[in-house]
């Protein structure tokens, strides 16, 4: 799928399970000349920061501007950042948030990468889906006994399997494609 397509049925998603309808997409860039480390050289990474309707935000992913709102905005802006992430990485391999790097504490990152055409599935081994993961356990799902580690330990998949059998979705989280789509829709809808 082009990398355009996917971002389309993201937004599609976003539409349907947050219950957002951005008609604008702040960004940093989503192609970067000469860049030969990066996805942004070929078209197929963007970088986002807001989401805005009507010329005011409905989602930022800028961390960085309020990680240190008083507890009740805090919980909020994390939920919400945390369930915008989950459709991104329903539809994208790559996505990197604030806990990736401070580079990333402005904008979560999402390319094609790893898998180019095919739908994205958990590595078990890599830390920016754990992390994503364990925070979406913790901000979204109240689950505060995932440790956000970047480790897929027993807590974590104990934690993902109950979240599935509750959403009704297909065996453990790193089984199949099939079920880390189905965690990313049933985190997306949760409130």
């Amino acid at each position: 799928q082009p990398f355009g397509v996917r971002l389309d049925r993201w937004l599609a998603l976003h539409r349907k399970h947050i219950g957002q309808a951005p008609d604008e997409i702040r960004s940093y860039g989503a192609w970067v000349r000469g860049s030969s480390t990066s996805w942004h050289s070929s078209g197929e990474a963007i970088d986002i920061a807001r989401l805005r309707s009507g010329g005011r935000d409905l989602t930022s992913l800028r961390h960085d501007q309020w990680r240190d709102a008083p507890a009740t905005e805090l919980r909020r802006r994390l939920s919400l950042y945390w369930r915008t992430a989950a459709g991104l990485h329903h539809e994208f391999a790559d996505v990197l948030t604030y806990l990736f790097d401070g580079a990333h504490a402005n904008h979560v990152h999402v390319d094609i990468g790893r898998f180019g055409p095919e739908q994205p599935r958990l590595i078990r081994r890599s830390n920016a889906q754990v992390q994503a993961v364990q925070a979406m356990c913790r901000h979204v799902w109240g689950r505060t006994d995932v440790e956000t580690t970047g480790e897929f330990d027993d807590v974590t998949r104990d934690a993902t399997t109950r979240i599935l059998e509750q959403a009704g979705g297909p065996g453990e989280l790193a089984d199949s494609r099939e079920a880390w789509q189905a965690f990313m829709v049933a985190t997306m809808r949760h409130t």
